[in-house]
């Protein structure tokens, strides 16, 4: 069981730069084949279609009140290569701290997160099982407008058809 918008799960093999290749569907949520890779622990790569942008969403797990986050490693072994990869120019990259409940209200965004011009926010998230982590995703704003996760809704003439 996946939560929506998740279509697949992809759980990458080889060194840092192997794995990220592997990485090449939009709503795959990725996890890196090295436990140190650059500055993340998973990402997931949205496509709207209608808007015609892209935005990557970079999830980083951690139990601390304060985390590091190095820019120049971030755009060097993971955007850029993303980038060619997905064959774009331009992407809004989230930068996502998830944090349990008693780290919530004490952490705090690494100031290179806003000085890199990524947006960053942490949430609280009970991941203790799938159905938790569903939670996580329906609170994030990829889940509501602008961003259609599937086809859209059929209009009323094919609705009765």
């Amino acid at each position: 069981k996946r939560p929506n918008p998740i279509q697949s799960v992809l759980e990458s093999t080889g060194a840092g730069a192997q794995g990220l290749d592997q990485l090449t569907e939009f709503f795959c949520y990725w996890i890196p084949s090295i436990p140190n890779f650059a500055n993340i622990d998973a990402a997931l790569v949205i496509r709207d279609r209608k808007q015609g942008s892209v935005a990557v969403w970079c999830l980083q797990y951690t139990v601390s009140e304060e985390h590091s986050f190095n820019s120049r490693t971030f755009l060097i072994k993971f955007l850029r290569p993303l980038l060619k990869n997905f064959r774009l120019c331009q992407v809004t990259v989230k930068i996502l701290f998830v944090v349990p409940g008693d780290v919530y209200s004490n952490f705090k965004l690494p100031q290179e997160v806003a000085d890199s011009g990524y947006e960053g926010t942490a949430q609280f998230a009970d991941c203790s099982s799938v159905e938790a982590v569903q939670g996580l995703f329906e609170r994030l704003e990829f889940i509501n407008k602008p961003v259609t996760f599937f086809d859209d809704p059929p209009t009323a003439q094919r609705a009765r058809q």
